[in-house]
């Protein structure tokens, strides 16, 4: 089966792999392509085409499973294994002689020019230095911390000791491209208790709903951190690289076009909206008035710049 269209709170392409049937899959690809004007044609960019690969490449793995065990049926299988058949499908959809079937003009039936293909696939590349340095970083940091014996597992003042340590014995401590996840961004996991019985006690749209929720509340706390990064750090007092000319204009467009998106998921999703609010409020407490347990303040900030008043 194929949604190719959103349906109500998606975000993105998934697969859906079940056994309702007895031997005979049930696979349906949801894809997040707009649905275009009457009478228009649904037109994909790249990055939907390598989705729909992707997502098809988890149909096939689903259709074409032949086990003894339903466990092991379709995506059933270990985490490290379950993106291989989707990865692999992925990569065709570059490959020119499959290219050659499906990428055309919707009008006149033209090929896509290789000029415009080398181009797409060379801007895939870019900044891929420090995206896998920054992902490597992260995970070399997971290994060594779920490699600690109980026994050596280090008090709370000597926590970004073993991290510098970590990060310096595996040759990924490179001040301009950290990390992409610290230690101290750890302690967010007492919030996985409320999340995982949040996930079974809820429906699928609400899960997901609350998941989109959660990157607007993102975006509106970004609006305050852009005035007040200019306020604790003034012109001058550290080197940027770039001065928006019209500060603080983009921090009140952003909170405008936030409060304009509240508004309209409170007339279609009022009861995730408040069940949110309530939510971050409480672990936003939570966190506030524990987090220095674990992490000294003064750890958080490994820039060479000039503690901002109250530190």
């Amino acid at each position: 089966m194929l949604a190719a269209y959103p349906q109500i709170s998606e975000a993105m392409g998934l697969a859906i792999v079940s056994a309702l049937l007895g031997e005979k899959p049930v696979v349906a690809n949801h894809l997040n392509v707009p649905k275009p004007s009457e009478g228009k044609p649904t037109l994909l960019t790249w990055d939907e085409v390598t989705t729909a690969f992707h997502e098809f490449g988890h149909a096939l793995h689903g259709m074409f499973s032949n086990v003894t065990y339903p466990r092991f049926a379709g995506t059933n299988v270990p985490r490290d294994f379950v993106e291989y058949p989707s990865q692999v499908n992925e990569m065709w959809a570059d490959w020119p002689s499959v290219l050659a079937n499906y990428a055309k003009h919707h009008e006149t039936g033209a090929p896509m020019p290789k000029e415009l293909l080398d181009k797409v696939l060379a801007s895939s590349k870019f900044n891929q230095g420090f995206t896998t340095t920054e992902y490597l970083g992260a995970a070399m940091l997971d290994q060594n911390w779920h490699q600690l014996t109980p026994d050596n597992v280090p008090a709370a003042d000597g926590v970004m000791a073993f991290e510098a340590d970590a990060l310096k014995k595996d040759g990924v401590d490179f001040a301009p491209v950290p990390p992409r996840y610290r230690t101290p961004y750890r302690s967010i996991m007492f919030l996985m208790p409320i999340a995982i019985a949040f996930a079974f006690t809820g429906l699928l749209d609400q899960v997901i709903t609350f998941s989109i929720l959660s990157g607007l509340l993102g975006y509106t706390f970004m609006s305050f951190n852009i005035t007040k990064f200019r306020r604790q750090w003034p012109l001058g007092s550290i080197v940027r690289g770039y001065e928006h000319p019209f500060h603080p204009l983009p921090a009140i467009v952003l909170l405008l076009l936030c409060a304009v998106t509240y508004f309209a998921v409170f007339l279609g999703y009022g009861t995730q909206l408040v069940a949110m609010m309530v939510f971050y409020i409480a672990a936003s407490a939570w966190f506030a008035f524990h987090r220095y347990k674990y992490v000294r303040r003064g750890d958080q900030f490994t820039m060479p710049w000039p503690r901002p008043a109250g530190y």
